[in-house]
């Protein structure tokens, strides 16, 4: 799988799929994901073992946001369990289905390495759209 395809895995879901309102400055005191969990990620890619560490990190973040809301059980987390634009996928779901893609397309010992590259380009546009997040206000 070459660079420039997994960039377009992730500029295809940025554009149609996240809400980027989501993306928020690591030092921002608001709901939302820093971009340096992104970077975080690529590095979990490097030190695994398997492939199905990632995901399962990837969904136990989600696990992690979901509020526990006795009076508004239909209540979604702010970042990795938020409903993206399509109000039935989470952020956690649209990048499993990023790195679905990508192990699909990589050879088993490539698929880490390339996971690696997918979450550097995530948090590449994250910081992006944070910064112009910010500027909305």
């Amino acid at each position: 799988m070459t660079k420039k395809e997994i960039i377009g895995i992730v500029d295809g879901a940025i554009k149609s799929q996240i809400d980027t309102s989501v993306f928020k400055g690591d030092n921002q005191n608001k709901p939302g994901i820093g971009s340096n969990q992104f970077r975080e990620f690529a590095n979990i890619c490097l030190r695994a073992e398997c492939y199905e560490e990632v995901e399962l990190q990837v969904m136990y973040n989600k696990a992690k946001d979901y509020p526990n809301d006795k009076k508004n059980p239909q209540k979604r987390g702010n970042s990795w369990d938020k409903l993206m634009l399509n109000k039935k996928d989470t952020l956690a779901d649209i990048v499993i289905s990023c790195m679905r893609k990508v192990r699909e397309n990589s050879s088993e010992e490539d698929c880490l390495k390339n996971l690696s590259l997918m979450f550097g380009y995530f948090y590449w546009n994250a910081r992006i759209y944070a910064a112009e997040n910010k500027n909305k206000k």
